[in-house]
């Protein structure tokens, strides 16, 4: 529309969105009609209130972070394959504790439990703290998405070079 610049903008953003919907659904072999589109974009730009009521463990948070990430980041696939080895071991990490986790539980003493068992696991430094890493930057993107006010993630830290395994557990997880 000539003369208001705003108003294309909003249209323009817009039509990346769906044209990046259409290439999440053919990539994923799926059937792209006008409700598929209508209804990834629905996903996609639903409230953080109604993604809260639907979802409700960090591994279906992780899903959402890691498709996000992929179609909206275009994230390289090398990365997208660490982040799915890290969504492996918390899966395995919640069987071993034998509870899920939600976004509230990412606090220290979960940093420590986590990292005594990938140790436990026979995990190198670099890569407990690669891990690591990978849980911050979805807490990070939670945080900014409001679907979490916990902060306390952040004073987890990663092993340092002499680590061998930390504290053992506390029995909490």
């Amino acid at each position: 529309v000539p003369g208001h610049t705003g108003l294309n903008a909003v249209l323009m953003k817009r039509r990346l969105e769906i044209e990046q919907i259409i290439i999440h659904l053919r990539l994923s072999n799926a059937e792209v009609t006008i409700d598929a589109v209508r209804e990834e974009y629905r996903k996609r730009t639903a409230p953080a209130e109604v993604i809260q009521k639907q979802v409700k463990n960090f591994l279906e948070y992780w899903d959402l972070f890691l498709q996000h990430h992929v179609t909206v980041n275009l994230i390289a696939e090398g990365t997208v394959k660490q982040y799915g080895a890290t969504r492996k071991q918390i899966a395995a990490f919640q069987e071993y504790s034998g509870r899920a986790l939600t976004l509230e539980d990412i606090d220290t003493n979960f940093g420590d439990q986590f990292k005594f068992f990938l140790f436990n696991k026979k995990c190198s430094n670099n890569t407990v703290g690669g891990r690591l890493k990978h849980i911050k930057v979805l807490m990070n993107w939670a945080v900014e998405n409001k679907f979490t006010t916990n902060l306390e993630f952040k004073r987890i830290r990663k092993p340092s070079p002499s680590t061998s395994s930390p504290a053992p557990n506390t029995g909490r997880f």
